[in-house]
């Protein structure tokens, strides 16, 4: 089983963002979604989101199997 994993950078708090990281709880039926992680950050910038992603890899290195990754189409999550 795969299920895809979301980044949705949802709003700032203060001076700081919070993106969420969801995904589906492919053993429940119905599936739901679930929040896997909460990153709180000072940019929305490319290499914040790059230091995430690696962040995730060095605590969950089974993680390099992510297929699918869903967002909004934030632009430094794009590209």
């Amino acid at each position: 089983h795969y299920a895809p994993l979301g980044i949705d950078p949802t709003f700032n708090v203060g001076p700081f963002f919070l993106t969420e990281l969801v995904t589906v709880n492919v053993f429940t039926k119905p599936t739901k979604l679930v929040t896997c992680g909460v990153f709180i950050h000072m940019k929305q910038t490319q290499n914040t989101y790059e230091r995430m992603m690696e962040e995730i890899l060095r605590h969950f290195p089974n993680a390099e199997e992510i297929r699918v990754i869903v967002t909004d189409e934030e632009e430094a999550l794009v590209k």
